[in-house]
């Protein structure tokens, strides 16, 4: 719009300018470079009018062409606007009032009204500036959170930058871009989801139940590709299986364009406006030369304790409870508000690609450290072997260790690592031949935690153990589970007389997955860990730099 003729704006007027371009310019500061906010004085002071497309004296907005500094105030801070030094009676003046009365559109007013479409240039162009750098800022955050797993400031400090730079933006709605981080959530549902075709087939993945179906399925592969095993050996990925809902993710110029559901492998259904929620996807790639078209292909997922957050939200507003963590995730994903959907918090990880050769690298650990550069999250534990015995054994390990995590996995996934040999190796009409899932037993059940005692094991170690009340897993009446350590208590907040959901993976004996907190009745006790060993009454003491805590005493009967 441009300025209409008449008086220059009100001190009032240019004061909230001030406010507005300066005040929020500054605010923040500290969070950003680590130092003190810096005020500007009150001679530092600048005013802006309202903004335009072009100068009442025909110069671009931009700044006057003369460039001339903005009007000092007085020491005093002053309640009139300083007199020009180039002429010309003061605005609100009784010659400037019968000026403007009679119609006389003098230079003078024209050279004033120049200066403050200068003026409004510069706060624009500060503001500006500001917004690029907590959007930087607010993007490097998001990475050491959701990539790195290395949060640097707290919830609050980053709260306070995101609804800074939500502040400019309302301010400056022109400067608004589609990949700003308040730019997340849309303000209107959709009607239905849209299908959308994949352009490379989101195939199914063949299962494997123990270490003999992986080794011939190893064996056959290894025919497939007529290697010789010592000039050119197969290399195998593993990687977890996250229990959750494929998703394929589309970056135009690193922008994210598109997300889609797997669907049936062939056609998906267009979730764009619900992925965009996902703090964890970024939707800007972090490359300073990002591929015209990439296409990402990964797992949106629920981790244990956000559900028991959201369990609980779900109890206080009386509604009913979600049943575990995949069930969530995949309603989630398809509604089509996407308001909905952000109040749910959920979460994405990395772990494959529609066509490798849109970024240049030739194996599945190298596309997941480039995911990584990009700012893309990736799943944790995945390791590179040379041999399937050993890849086998660190399964094996990886399953005795399900409760540290805290998200669901429903198996492994055993991959080719070279794409060179992907290619090769080709795919059925359902399945790649260079992919194989490596699936184990899950039982899960609900039952309500009776205590928690603690046993002493080999090395001295004390370990906390729940006793449950009998509930049927897997066949077998179970009634206890393992707590493993102290810390896993704290962490999954278990408390007696809880309500648990229990697992049992494998042969691994049960281990809690989590508390149903919006069952938990009354102010339960947290659980104290003990501080003298119960078989010889040694005062405990724990590993340094570990989570366990063990009896010194070589000579205790445990």
């Amino acid at each position: 719009m441009r300025h209409r003729h008449g008086p220059s704006p009100s001190q009032s007027v240019l004061r909230r300018a001030w406010d507005r371009g300066f005040r929020l310019h500054d605010h923040g500061r500290e969070l950003l470079s680590g130092g003190a906010p810096a005020r500007p004085s009150g001679d530092a002071r600048v005013h802006r009018g309202r903004s335009s497309a072009a100068c009442p004296d025909g110069s671009p907005r931009g700044g006057h062409p003369r460039g001339r500094a903005a009007p000092a105030r007085g020491r005093h801070g002053g309640g009139r606007l300083a007199r020009s030094r180039r002429g010309g009676a003061h605005p609100r003046s009784p010659t400037r009032r019968a000026e403007w009365s009679s119609g006389d559109r003098s230079a003078p007013s024209r050279r004033h009204d120049g200066r403050v479409c200068g003026r409004i240039a510069a706060v624009t162009a500060s503001a500006a500036d500001r917004i690029r750098r907590l959007r930087e800022r607010i993007r490097h955050l998001d990475r050491l959170y959701y990539v790195e797993a290395t949060p640097e400031v707290t919830d609050l400090e980053y709260d306070r930058l995101v609804a800074e730079l939500r502040s400019l933006e309302d301010r400056h709605p022109e400067l608004v871009t589609a990949d700003s981080p308040t730019q997340r959530v849309g303000d209107e549902p959709l009607d239905s989801l849209r299908p959308v075709r994949h352009r490379v087939p989101m195939l199914s993945i063949d299962n494997a139940y123990d270490a003999e179906e992986i080794a011939a399925w190893g064996r056959r592969v290894e025919k497939l590709l007529d290697l010789d095993a010592a000039a050119d050996p197969v290399e195998w990925v593993l990687e977890l299986k996250i229990d959750g809902v494929a998703v394929s993710l589309t970056y135009e110029h690193g922008v994210l364009a598109l997300g889609a559901t797997r669907g049936n492998g062939m056609v998906g259904d267009d979730i764009t406006h619900n992925v965009r929620t996902i703090p964890g996807v970024p939707l800007r790639l972090e490359l300073d030369d990002p591929p015209a078209t990439v296409e990402i292909r990964g797992e949106i997922y629920m981790a244990n304790s956000d559900l028991v957050a959201l369990n609980e939200r779900q109890a206080s507003a009386g509604l009913a409870p979600f049943a575990n963590t995949r069930n969530v995730a995949a309603g989630s994903i398809r509604l089509l508000d996407p308001r909905e959907c952000a109040a749910r918090p959920l979460r994405f990880l990395c772990h494959g690609i529609g066509d490798a050769a849109a970024v240049g690298v030739t194996s599945q650990a190298d596309l997941l450290t480039w995911a990584q550069r990009a700012g893309l999250p990736v799943a944790p534990h995945t390791d590179v072997f040379r041999s399937l015995d050993a890849l086998v054994e660190r399964g094996t390990e990886r399953i005795e260790q399900l409760h540290t995590l805290d998200f669901e996995v429903d198996g492994f996934v055993v991959k080719v690592n070279a794409f060179s040999q992907q290619v090769r190796l080709g795919t059925t009409a359902k399945s790649p031949r260079w992919a194989i899932a490596w699936k184990f037993e899950k039982f899960e059940a609900t039952t309500r935690l009776a205590g928690i005692r603690v046993q002493v094991g080999r090395g001295g170690t004390v370990t906390p153990v729940a006793d449950l009340e009998p509930v049927e897993l897997a066949g077998t009446i179970v009634r206890r589970a393992s707590l493993h350590n102290a810390d896993e208590v704290a962490r999954k907040d278990v408390r007696v007389g809880d309500v648990l959901v229990v697992e049992k993976a494998g042969k691994v004996i049960p281990h809690v997955v989590r508390v149903e907190k919006h069952l938990r009745t009354g102010r339960l006790p947290a659980w104290q860990p003990p501080t003298h060993c119960p078989e010889c009454d040694t005062p405990l003491v724990r590993d340094p730099d570990g989570v366990f805590i063990r009896c010194p005493n070589v000579d205790c009967p445990a």
